[in-house]
């Protein structure tokens, strides 16, 4: 029972991020606080759990597939800058397999290990669909936006419910390379869209709110972890 409410609390956390974007006005102090909280806590948890996780799993190779997230989304726009499209859609195809398969090793979890697992997994979605929201709603528009936050919903519901045939199906190595690509191309979202001083030069408060709640929140979910290990 306590599986099923954390996979619902983990795609409220998808659809929670959109929501908050929407309620905070584009240039307000609220709106400053929201984005140096994505960028502080999806930065610290690729950085401090993802890619440490998948050099451990899948060895010294994952390196380069994070790198490899950082530069592919910049040869995408270049290549496809003439017609408009933008790589943070491309980031979706690569979040896709990620949180299937994420959202099944949690379904196929040990009730020893679920709980701590399902609440890092349910409060890390927070900050990607954040992320992938602003990232979207950016070049796109709200709509597709929103089909791209639906659509990692769906994927979450259905890596759960897949269990241990989804994570069967994937090599650990496999999903160790793709975990450190999905966070280099994170990373490239969040630099690719950094807030600048010289835009707003009277939020230092608000940037520092931000920056207090996203390492409050990125330990939180970092302490979680050890004791998931």
């Amino acid at each position: 029972m306590l599986n099923i409410l954390l996979v619902i609390l983990s795609m409220v956390g998808l659809l929670l991020g959109p929501f908050l974007v929407k309620i905070t006005p584009e240039k307000s102090s609220a709106r400053l606080v929201l984005d140096v909280f994505t960028s502080i806590t999806v930065c610290g948890i690729v950085v401090f759990h993802v890619i440490p996780e998948a050099y451990h799993h899948g060895g010294s190779v994952t390196l380069l597939f994070g790198l490899a997230g950082l530069a592919f989304p910049v040869i995408i726009e270049k290549l496809l800058q003439r017609s408009g499209q933008k790589a943070s859609v491309l980031l979706l195809f690569g979040l896709f397999p990620h949180i299937l398969v994420e959202s099944a090793v949690f379904g196929a979890a040990d009730p020893e290990h679920a709980i701590a697992l399902g609440i890092v997994i349910a409060a890390h979605r927070l900050p990607v669909g954040l992320l992938s929201f602003i990232a979207i709603q950016k070049h796109h528009g709200d709509r597709i936006g929103w089909y791209a936050i639906f659509a990692l919903t769906a994927v979450t519901l259905l890596g759960f419910l897949g269990g241990e045939v989804i994570e069967g199906a994937f090599d650990e190595n496999v999903f160790s390379w793709l975990q450190a690509l999905v966070g280099g191309a994170l990373l490239h979202i969040v630099f690719s869209n950094q807030i600048s001083l010289n835009q707003r030069p009277k939020g230092l408060l608000s940037m520092g709110m931000g920056l207090v709640v996203g390492m409050c929140f990125v330990g939180i979910v970092l302490s979680t972890m050890d004791i998931h290990h």
